[in-house]
C-alpha cells in the first residue's frame, strides 16, 4: 500500500483536475492546464454543421444582388477563382456545384450571425484582411468570406467589389488547430467565430450531385468583380 503522502497528493490532483474539467472552457485542454499556454490542438466543431444536408433542395433559383447576404471564395493554386458558397435572402444557399437549397431558419440566421461577428473583427491590415493560420508547409488555400456593407445595388460598382463588401480572409484554414503565423491586435489563435463561419462555409465544397454551370454562372455575376 502506497505511503500516506502519495495517496494524499493523489487525491488532491484528481480532485483539481475534476474541479477544472467542470470550470475550464471547452476549447482548453489539460495541457493548457498544465503549461499555462492555450491549446491549439483543439476539433472544429458547430451546431450548425450540417445545414446543407438539413436543408430542402430548390430545384430551380435565379439570384439577385440585393438578396445576396454573404459569399465565401476560394483562392488556390490549383482553384485561383473558386466559389464556394452563396446565401441569398430569405434563407436560400448555393453549393460550389451549384446546387440550391432552403435552409432552415436557425441555420440561415445562425449562420448569418457569425459573419456579422467576424465583420466586426479587428482589421488585419494585409492583403484581403488576411488571417494568416501557422502551417509547416506554403501555398495554402485562402478562403474569403464577403459580406455585403448594405443592399447592393443591380449592377456592381464602377469602384471595385472593395466598395460593396467587408471581406475577411484565413490563409491555412484547419480544423485541429487555430495558432496564427503572427499575432493580430491581441488575439493570437484565429477568433473562434471565423473559425466556425470558415469550416461551415468549406461544407458547401463537400456536396455530392453533378456541376450546374447555368447557377454558378448566375451567381458569379451576381457577386461582381470580386476574384
Amino acid at each position: 500500500m502506497p505511503p500516506p503522502t502519495i495517496l494524499i497528493f493523489a487525491l488532491v490532483g484528481v480532485a483539481t483536475l475534476s474541479l477544472y474539467n467542470l470550470l475550464a472552457p471547452s476549447n482548453f485542454s489539460y495541457r493548457h492546464f498544465i503549461s499555462g499556454m492555450p491549446s491549439t490542438q483543439v476539433q472544429w466543431s458547430s451546431p450548425y454543421s450540417g445545414y446543407l444536408a438539413r436543408a430542402g433542395a430548390l430545384p430551380e433559383f435565379e439570384p439577385t444582388r440585393s438578396a445576396l447576404k454573404l459569399a465565401v471564395l476560394r483562392n488556390a493554386p490549383a482553384d485561383p477563382e473558386g466559389f464556394t458558397l452563396a446565401f441569398f435572402a430569405p434563407g436560400v444557399a448555393v453549393d460550389a456545384k451549384g446546387s440550391a437549397y432552403t435552409l432552415k431558419k436557425d441555420d440561415y440566421e445562425g449562420i448569418l450571425s457569425l459573419a456579422e461577428s467576424v465583420k466586426s473583427l479587428p482589421k488585419t491590415g494585409g492583403f484581403r484582411n488576411q488571417w494568416r493560420v501557422k502551417q509547416d508547409r506554403t501555398s495554402q488555400p485562402i478562403e474569403r468570406i464577403l459580406s455585403p456593407k448594405s443592399i447592393l445595388a443591380t449592377s456592381p460598382l464602377p469602384d471595385g467589389y472593395e466598395a460593396e463588401y467587408v471581406e475577411t480572409s484565413v490563409y491555412g484554414f484547419d480544423k485541429t488547430h487555430r495558432l496564427l503565423k503572427e499575432p493580430v491586435e491581441g488575439y493570437t489563435e484565429l477568433p473562434e467565430d471565423l473559425w466556425e463561419l470558415t469550416g461551415l462555409g468549406l461544407e458547401a465544397r463537400e456536396t455530392s450531385g453533378e456541376r450546374n454551370e447555368l447557377v454558378l454562372e448566375e451567381v458569379r455575376a451576381v457577386l461582381g468583380d470580386v476574384f
